[in-house]
């Protein structure tokens, strides 16, 4: 990292000291857990441009659905991070994240953008970053579409992708024209 953006982070954390300071909170959630703390971080992604646009998942109940069965199945594994950044009591930003196979995977930010000022995504992010160094894991992995504020970090871009596998049988064949259907119809 750059040294004037070391000295952009100590000029953001004195002013959030000016308002409680910032203090990150690290959740390993157990299951019963994961819903409520799910919808805290869905407030403070839908507070942003992302609700403005219409990216979160608030606006999408069949993968905000999909999205809290993941997160509990990998609480039960005791996979599932939740990191809040809180300014004084107040919740201003959240990562959702997974730890497997040495690295922490990063599904989910957000950031109230009223607090837009102090950069607390930025902030969190650092801070996880952190975590995952003094957690001894190799990578940490911005999971979604490639952004410029990540090139404040060393960044490697790469291509994840899926891939179906359907019986060959007539049940297959429904399934599949079924998810053409539904790629098509976005």
């Amino acid at each position: 990292m750059r040294k004037s953006r070391r000295s952009d982070f100590r000029r953001i954390k004195r002013r959030a000291a000016d308002n409680g300071g910032f203090r990150m909170e690290c959740i390993l959630p157990t299951v019963s857990q994961v819903k409520p703390l799910i919808a805290e971080a869905m407030e403070i992604e839908a507070s942003g441009w992302k609700g403005t646009k219409g990216h979160c998942l608030n606006n999408d109940p069949m993968l905000q659905d999909f999205f809290i069965t993941y997160c509990r199945r990998m609480a039960e594994s005791k996979a599932l991070y939740i990191f809040l950044l809180k300014l004084g009591d107040e919740s201003v930003a959240v990562h959702i994240a997974v730890r497997y196979a040495e690295a922490l995977w990063i599904l989910k930010i957000g950031y109230k953008e009223r607090m837009r000022h102090l950069s607390p995504g930025l902030f969190l992010t650092l801070e996880t970053i952190r975590f995952a160094i003094e957690a001894g894991l190799r990578r940490y992995v911005f999971l979604g579409c490639h952004e410029e504020w990540q090139n404040i970090w060393p960044v490697e871009c790469g291509q994840f992708g899926t891939k179906i596998f359907m019986p060959f049988s007539l049940n297959g064949i429904k399934a599949i024209r079924e998810l053409s259907t539904q790629w098509l119809q976005k």
